[in-house]
């Protein structure tokens, strides 16, 4: 048997059992990135000399994890609650969206009191929300008993090699829900920032709402709102031009200010009827294994990240 094979083996195993995974990446997380990266790619991670932009991001992030100045404010910055407190202190308090309340424990929340519309998100975790659009029709026992169980989860973040969400608190955050004029979904404005400075635009629309986290089409705009084709055709089969944001210049400074103390950070911004709204933060966008980029448009970003 090759030693390859062998090699992918253990991996897959090592990968797939909770208890192992979670060790590996708590007490030895360059090892796990290597592992994760290579698992869901198929190639091989360089932490030496990365050889894409996703590569460099993992190495980042493992660095970012011995840094005790990002360790602090990393974490800080994911918390969906927190992170409300460093954007104001940036001059930026009216870009908040309005929240209902935060949460220890689900039993506090009055789902009575709650309007008919609105998002519940754990402030520890990515992809842990909850968008009601109609109160009238939700299974709120179910969504109760769900979010009980991720309460319960501390660990979050160590699976997917994200050390950050490991070390917040898990709370729930319920807050107002977002909708646009002329449009079926909201329209996600998502900056790299790369040293303080917003390289390229992200952008993710028609969005399928009856499946919040099934499919959405990205594309993707330079400093100039000129469309690039960085994306693969896969993910945006109903391609469209976006109009540029009355906010844009606003958008684009707001971003240099937030993120100017990070080498990297994804920087999400909504526009709702002309008004901006912020998203959120992130550091290690989709795991660090972004497939909707080509591999050229990952080496120009390496590139340009290096710089």
């Amino acid at each position: 048997m090759k030693k390859t094979h062998i090699k992918n083996i253990v991996q897959n195993y090592l990968l797939h059992n909770e208890t192992c995974a979670y060790f590996l990446s708590k007490y030895c997380l360059r090892l796990y990135l290597k592992m994760f990266y290579e698992h869901w790619t198929k190639r091989r991670l360089n932490f030496c000399q990365p050889e894409d932009f996703n590569q460099a991001l993992l190495k980042l992030s493992w660095e970012n994890s011995h840094n005790p100045k990002m360790r602090e404010l990393i974490p800080l910055c994911v918390d969906k609650y927190a992170v409300r407190e460093y954007v104001a202190s940036k001059g930026y308090e009216d870009t908040l969206n309005e929240i209902y309340g935060v949460y220890d424990n689900v039993d506090a929340i009055d789902y009575d009191a709650l309007p008919n519309q609105f998002v519940m998100k754990m402030t520890n975790a990515s992809g842990r929300n909850w968008i009601c659009i109609d109160k009238s029709v939700a299974d709120w026992p179910a969504m109760k008993k769900q979010f009980a169980e991720w309460l319960k989860d501390t660990e979050f973040g160590w699976l997917s090699g994200e050390w950050q969400y490991a070390l917040i608190k898990p709370r729930i955050v319920v807050e107002k829900y977002l909708e646009t004029l002329g449009e079926s979904s909201l329209i996600d404005y998502k900056f790299h920032c790369f040293h303080g400075e917003p390289y390229s635009c992200f952008v993710g629309y028609n969005r399928d709402m009856d499946d919040p986290h099934g499919k959405v089409c990205f594309d993707d705009y330079d400093m100039a709102w000129n469309r690039t084709e960085r994306i693969l055709p896969s993910w945006h089969m109903n391609r469209r031009m976006i109009p540029q944001p009355k906010n844009w210049n606003r958008m684009v400074q707001m971003a240099r200010d937030v993120c100017r103390d990070f080498e990297y950070v994804r920087f999400d911004l909504y526009e709702i009827n002309g008004k901006i709204v912020f998203g959120e933060i992130t550091f290690t966008p989709q795991g660090c294994v972004q497939e909707f980029y080509t591999d050229e448009a990952l080496k120009e970003m390496l590139e340009e990240f290096n710089k």
